[in-house]
């Protein structure tokens, strides 16, 4: 059974444990945009449609027609991810004092959103010679915290997202 794909379509990739969203269609090439923000060409023969029921009964997708006409505001305490710019432009100064700064100023920050309870936070320690990010993956090894390069297409390389 074929399928005729449109834009906003949820669809998987077939062999691949891919989710997303149908985001262009030029022919037989369709462009999705998966789960963690980036964009993947497939042919239509490698995707499916993803089932709606189970999605609604997730949560992840609402129809506006199972919606009550009274609902219940509930309040989100979320609180947006913090962005944290470390890396040090000028490459000609002693960098120990520097890295020692850069360090202190990771503590910092990273205490001050766990204390807030936030979901997550975003470090930009730049590409240079890794010294700095190796720093960092050492003090997270050492607190047992998850983290994970942060997505390309907002900071680009040379960042760190830390979940809590």
């Amino acid at each position: 059974m074929t399928h005729s794909f449109q834009k906003g379509d949820l669809v998987s990739v077939l062999n691949e444990a891919i989710k997303g969203s149908i985001v262009d269609i030029q022919s037989d090439q369709i462009m999705i945009l998966d789960e963690d923000g980036f964009e993947r060409v497939y042919q239509a023969k490698e995707l499916v449609l993803r089932d709606r029921d189970s999605l609604l009964n997730s949560g992840k997708l609402i129809r506006k027609d199972f919606v009550k006409k009274k609902t219940r505001q509930i309040k989100k305490t979320k609180t947006p991810t913090t962005v944290v710019d470390l890396h040090y432009k000028n490459k000609h100064a002693d960098t120990t004092p520097i890295l020692s700064e850069q360090i202190a100023q990771f503590t910092y920050h990273l205490n001050q959103a766990i204390r807030s309870k936030q979901k997550s936070i975003v470090f930009i320690h730049g590409v240079g010679t890794g010294v700095l990010r190796k720093k960092i993956e050492t003090i997270l090894h050492k607190r047992g915290l998850s983290y994970a390069d942060a997505p390309y297409y907002l900071y680009g390389y040379g960042a760190i997202e830390i979940f809590f």
